[in-house]
């Protein structure tokens, strides 16, 4: 046999039974000698036998020739196709329906006819008989709104389906068409237009559709002069609807809304559906049906259900499949791979698989099986994007996760603000991003992974870890203006878009997984620098937020940066903020440890540059201390930092130091001494513009006050801390002032005052799910409620 100008040979091995692979490796082996006998250039090895990819590279792979395999799959495959039913029939026994047969006779007209012609789009008659190869998951609403639209001829006629690469666009349109084809008593057709066939270098133009339409419509007389095909094609569909024959047409694979405009019909009767990875609905004056990934859920569904009707969860634990539908990020071309794998390599697991597709360099390649691979699919769509809307694409891999805003791509690109809104919205009209609202966007896992391979080809790593850092570093100014604001320091500027604290809040809620993000692909890029000050300065942010499991885990990266850079003082900043977040969590004995390791790193510098930092240091441990019981403790720590900050000539940096003093006081029964210290601390924190500590502090002293036995006058002050806080916007500390003030109130006897402080302290704890405080607070409203049961008027 040849193969093109090769010389090859072919070698079959048909047992009656399934080999071992030994055995089928041994007679493939023993076919070789056969490629030197015949001076040949490559062997074709037919079987019967079912063999796994990876038996199949290990015959390929080390022969010295050419080399095909067709297994057992692969020949099911080949003879399933519409095409082979005359074969089928005439050498398997398996007869072929009426439909069936017509269709190979077309097929065979089409292929004499246009032999040669690499433009031509694929036409196949749709039959009610088409049988799905898949079972569609996950979209019952899609389909109910397909058949709906192929029922109503009072609608306009045209429908497009798009979506990103992958998502399942003609599997929905084709099933869609199965159901409803027996109503087209005027004929159903599908054409394909090919647009990202590699090879094809021209898109398929509708000059080339109108004569084999015609063909597959059944019109008897095809004028040989293709210039009047469309005055025929369009005759043809005035016929039908004056006969009320109603036609089909599923114009698959469209590249421009140019393609098929030609082909519309122009009575209302005919339907036309249009799928296409770009957003030419508008174009074609039509609805829009955008199909996006499946959710968990249905993922999970479609990997479950095997195509011999065994559910993979029935065998294996449905978390491996939950992680396997994750990592394929709801693709259904994606999930189907998986399952084909699944299907065909019953002794691999869900478990195993879903190793081997963890990481994400390799991810791509796992998701292969036969012809169908997810990244090939991909790039069909990528080489027909610009030079300039490439780059872009290519850019958009490096961000950190989230959301994407025109911000983030000027700053990964170097590009200007209106080139970036002009690039992402082109992207978008492709169905490579996903609009979110008007100003953001999103890009799907497994394309920001093939955006990823595409740029290490097309940028160097130089290039790569400057565009990352790019938006590092606009990450970090706003991340400090967010600071300045939640701390009272914040100056607007004009035209910034972080103007208030309130903007500066929305703004960190919005970009809050691109942030955390950065941190880890920061550390990736060894931008070790960028990698510790933003983990960091996410703290107060995320603290504010409650979010401390994620702040630790961000401050372990960022401790990773640190002891990249073998900067001590920086190893001890994390560890402190690493401590007052296990604080937080009410970890006191690792915090106190945490502290006490940072002291340890600090100690280890010249006093000169640790002092301020050690203080600090200090501050957290007593209260780490304190807050662990030990409020005896924790004074020596606090005056020790006062000491440094006095002693440095530097009192005005005591301001933390002198508010947990006053806590300790107020704690231990000193109720004078703690007055004292939280008085001297509050001018300070106003004079820093440490609006947060301002609140904390006020509130704290008005408690003291209270305690000291003077309620009446604490009252005010508690007004005071309440406004602080709800400047900074923590609601916890809201709740903190109700129930202090409550209890203030229920001190002086005035009961109705203080249900409603407690009730609203309880009602502020439940809307920010704290369990600790909403117990404290029903804890105060019982003992409110027994004082008024033994009260006179009760």
């Amino acid at each position: 046999m040849w193969r093109g100008d090769e010389k090859w040979i072919m070698a079959s091995y048909f047992p009656a039974e399934q080999r071992s692979f030994s055995e089928i490796r041994r007679k493939f082996v023993q076919d070789l000698h056969g490629v030197a006998a015949n001076q040949a250039q490559g062997i074709a090895f037919v079987t019967n036998q079912a063999l796994s990819l990876s038996e199949r590279n290990s015959l390929t792979d080390t022969v010295p020739c050419g080399s095909e395999i067709y297994h057992l799959e692969r020949i099911c495959v080949i003879l399933d196709a519409p095409q082979m039913a005359e074969l089928r029939e005439r050498f398997l026994n398996i007869s072929a329906s009426s439909e069936a047969k017509a269709y190979a006779d077309f097929v065979r007209d089409l292929r004499e006819a246009t032999a040669g012609d690499h433009g031509l789009p694929i036409v196949t008659p749709l039959y009610a008989a088409t049988r799905l190869t898949d079972p569609l998951v996950g979209r019952t609403a899609e389909l109910a709104l397909l058949k709906s639209f192929l029922a109503d001829d009072s609608s306009a006629g045209v429908l497009a389906v798009t979506g990103l690469p992958g998502v399942g666009k003609t599997a929905l349109a084709s099933a869609a068409a199965a159901i409803a084809v027996k109503h087209f008593t005027g004929g159903a057709v599908r054409v394909d237009f090919r647009a990202h066939e590699s090879h094809l270098t021209d898109s398929v133009g509708p000059h080339r559709v109108f004569g084999v339409l015609l063909q597959a419509l059944g019109h008897a007389e095809i004028a040989d002069d293709s210039s009047v095909h469309s005055a025929q094609y369009h005759a043809l569909l005035h016929e039908r609807e004056l006969a009320r024959r109603p036609v089909l047409l599923l114009f698959d694979d469209v590249l421009d809304a140019r393609q098929v405009l030609p082909l519309l019909p122009n009575q209302s009767m005919h339907r036309v559906i249009v799928t296409s990875r770009h957003e030419i609905g508008p174009r074609l004056s039509a609805e829009t049906l955008n199909l996006s990934p499946l959710p968990g859920d249905t993922a999970v569904q479609l990997l479950a259900n095997s195509r011999n009707g065994m559910g993979h969860a029935e065998h294996h634990a449905k978390e491996d499949l939950i992680h396997l539908a994750h990592l394929c990020a709801g693709l259904p071309l994606a999930l189907n791979v998986v399952k084909a794998t699944l299907v065909a390599f019953p002794n691999l697991s869900p478990g195993e698989l879903a190793d081997e597709l963890q990481a994400e360099a390799t991810r791509l390649e796992g998701l292969q099986y036969e012809d169908a691979a997810v990244r090939g699919v991909f790039r069909s769509s990528y080489v027909r994007l610009t030079s300039e809307v490439s780059r872009a694409f290519r850019f958009l891999s490096l961000h950190p996760g989230g959301h994407i805003s025109s911000n983030a791509l000027e700053h990964l690109a170097d590009i200007g603000s209106t080139d970036a809104k002009r690039l992402l919205r082109q992207l978008r009209v492709a169905n490579l991003l996903e609009s979110v609202d008007g100003n953001l966007w999103r890009m799907h896992d497994l394309l920001r992974l093939f955006a990823r391979e595409e740029l290490a080809l097309a940028e160097s790593e130089h290039d790569r870890r400057d565009a990352f850092n790019r938006l590092l570093m606009q990450y970090q100014r706003r991340v400090d203006q967010f600071n300045a604001w939640i701390n009272g320091m914040g100056e607007p500027e004009p035209g910034d878009l972080l103007d208030s604290r309130t903007s500066a809040l929305v703004w960190m809620d919005g970009e809050r997984v691109a942030l955390v993000g950065a941190v880890a692909a920061a550390l990736e890029l060894e931008l070790f620098d960028g990698a510790w000050h933003l983990g960091n300065s996410l703290v107060p942010y995320l603290s504010l937020r409650r979010e401390y499991e994620t702040t630790l885990g961000l401050l372990g990266l960022a401790q990773k940066a640190a002891e990249r850079l073998a900067d001590n003082l920086k190893i001890a900043v994390t560890l402190n903020n690493s401590a007052l977040t296990l604080s937080s969590l009410r970890r006191f004995d690792e915090a106190v440890r945490t502290h006490q390791r940072a002291l340890k790193a600090l100690r280890e510098l010249p006093l000169g540059d640790r002092w301020e930092e050690e203080s600090t240091v200090l501050v957290g441990l007593a209260e780490a201390l304190r807050r662990r019981g030990d409020v005896a403790a924790s004074i020596g720590p606090l005056r020790r930092a006062i000491r440094y900050h006095q002693e440095q000539g530097r009192p005005f940096a005591s301001g933390f130091a002198l508010t947990n003093l006053g806590i300790a006081y107020r704690e231990s029964g000193q109720y004078r001494n703690a007055v004292h210290a939280l008085s001297m601390a509050l001018p300070i924190h106003r004079a820093n513009g440490a609006r947060w500590a301002e609140a904390s502090t006020t509130a704290q002293l008005a408690t003291a006050i209270s305690q000291s036995g003077d309620p009446k006058t604490s009252l005010a002050i508690f007004d005071d801390a309440m406004s602080a806080y709800k400047d900074v916007r923590d609601e916890r500390g809201e709740a903190s002032v109700y129930m202090n003030k409550g209890l203030a109130l229920m001190f002086m006897s005035a009961y109705p005052a203080a249900q409603e402080a407690l009730e609203s302290a309880r009602q502020g704890f439940v809307s920010i799910r704290d369990k600790d405080g909403e117990l404290m607070a029903v804890h105060n409203l019982a003992q409110l409620m027994r004082r008024l049961d033994d009260s006179p008027s009760g």
